[in-house]
């Protein structure tokens, strides 16, 4: 079994929200707390791995956690993880989804 592990970075807004983003994935997810905003941050981390690998798309790799920690001290730095499971089967319908996604949307840095 391989784990991913991605530093999850939370601040809170303006309005007394707790935004948890992952820097490397364009991932972001709002909690009304800090441990609300890692759980929620955490399922949905799980969620974008398994579709990634179901889709066979890259996964953009992890920036290590000491490259974030101690940056802005408004920010809290923790880490999460997501298990890469084995890849569901795709349906015809689901691959040409991703065809037209990948012809359509592809965003290159």
């Amino acid at each position: 079994m391989k784990k991913l592990v991605y530093p999850v970075e939370i601040i809170k807004d303006e309005e007394s929200n707790y935004v948890a983003s992952f820097p490397d994935l364009r991932v972001v997810t709002v909690g009304n707390s800090v441990e609300e905003s890692y759980l929620m941050a955490q399922d949905y981390l799980q969620t974008y791995i398994d579709l990634m690998v179901k889709y066979d798309n890259e996964i953009n790799p992890a920036t290590p956690y000491l490259d974030l920690v101690g940056k802005n001290s408004k920010k809290i730095v923790l880490l999460s993880n997501a298990v890469v499971n084995k890849p569901e089967a795709v349906s015809d319908k689901e691959k040409s989804y991703r065809d037209f996604v990948r012809k359509f949307f592809t965003v290159e840095d």
